[in-house]
């Protein structure tokens, strides 16, 4: 139970969006009137018992959706769903609004924050046309990809053209058929469904190829243009793949070469250095290119040798780069 010490709340969030117990009353940002003390309760949706986290609560009279009345529920049956939805015995609600001709007694959960009954699927409180809720389901794990008889969606949009029965999630966000390559609801047009393969969980400098081309999510880069660096990177011609991020200034992708990996004195595994003829770089896995400040451009070197090691150990400062926006 949330309580107060004073004038501040105990829990994390703030006194004016929790409910909170003090000795005249309970309160969620101001006090509740009206209450059966006795009775009052918080009310969780599946899967949570947080009390700090709670928006609604009931005694044997009300509902509450915070400090106000719900004056349409009941609160003999009423139950919270999540999502901002909720029901009792006669009707769906989605925050404080009665959602109209949706059934009750049918309404269940598909995926997070995604709803069905007999009649509808819904999503942001309102039913997504061209739904078949008896064959509804999602696909993968990415809560994007959904199929029913007849359609194929992404993010609750329909793919045109596309044939539900033959559609596979293929991983990263890539889906598609022996026809078309998609990345969430992108056609990657130049892509060859025969030879497509979405790449390991170690490879960070892309998500996925065929035999033609390197894909960064929806971005396409030609393998005849561009070479593999590293672990970390993809140089291409006028810029790099690198981290699953692309950059197209600061560093120069014909002289890119990577140096090899070491710690550099930090609680850091795996730092993998890089090199161009503007200067010397930390790769991260998923993280920014971070370019050694102090070391100006000069004779490149060609393997991370222990003198070089010292020498980025003792002179650790670094900035970092900005990658494209997508």
């Amino acid at each position: 139970m949330c309580t107060r010490n004073g004038t501040h709340s105990l829990c994390s969030r703030s006194a004016a969006s929790s409910y909170d117990k003090e000795s005249d009353g309970w309160y969620y940002g101001e006090k509740l009137q009206s209450i059966d003390p006795e009775s009052f309760h918080l009310l969780f949706a599946p899967g949570s018992d947080n009390p700090c986290f709670a928006d609604y609560a009931a005694d044997k009279r009300h509902v509450y959706m915070g400090a106000s009345i719900f004056p349409a529920a009941d609160p003999a049956t009423f139950k919270v769903l999540g999502g901002r939805y909720s029901r009792d015995a006669a009707r769906v609600y989605y925050y404080d609004k009665v959602l109209g001709g949706a059934d009750a007694k049918t309404f269940t959960e598909i995926s997070r924050g995604i709803f069905k009954d007999s009649k509808h699927v819904y999503a942001d409180g309102a039913p997504v046309e061209n739904t078949d809720p008896a064959t509804f389901s999602f696909l993968g794990d990415t809560g994007g990809l959904a199929h029913d008889a007849t359609h194929v969606f992404y993010d609750m949009s329909v793919i045109p053209g596309i044939n539900p029965k033959d559609v596979k999630y293929l991983g990263r966000g890539y889906w598609g058929n022996n026809r078309t390559i998609f990345f969430e609801k992108n056609s990657l047009a130049p892509a060859d469904p025969a030879t497509f393969k979405v790449a390991g969980e170690d490879e960070i400098a892309f998500s996925a190829e065929d035999k033609d081309h390197y894909f960064l999510d929806n971005i396409v880069s030609d393998k005849s243009s561009c070479r593999k660096v590293g672990r970390a990177a993809v140089a291409c011609k006028n810029y790099i793949l690198a981290s699953l991020h692309k950059y197209s200034s600061k560093i120069d992708p014909a002289s890119l070469h990577y140096l090899g990996t070491a710690h550099l004195c930090r609680d850091i595994e795996g730092t993998m250095i890089y090199e161009d003829k503007h200067g010397i770089y930390e790769f991260f896995d998923g993280g920014p290119i971070m370019k050694f400040i102090n070391f100006p451009p000069g004779k490149q070197s060609i393997a991370l040798d222990k003198t070089l090691e010292r020498r980025l150990c003792s002179h650790p400062a670094t900035q970092s780069l900005e990658w494209d926006n997508p």
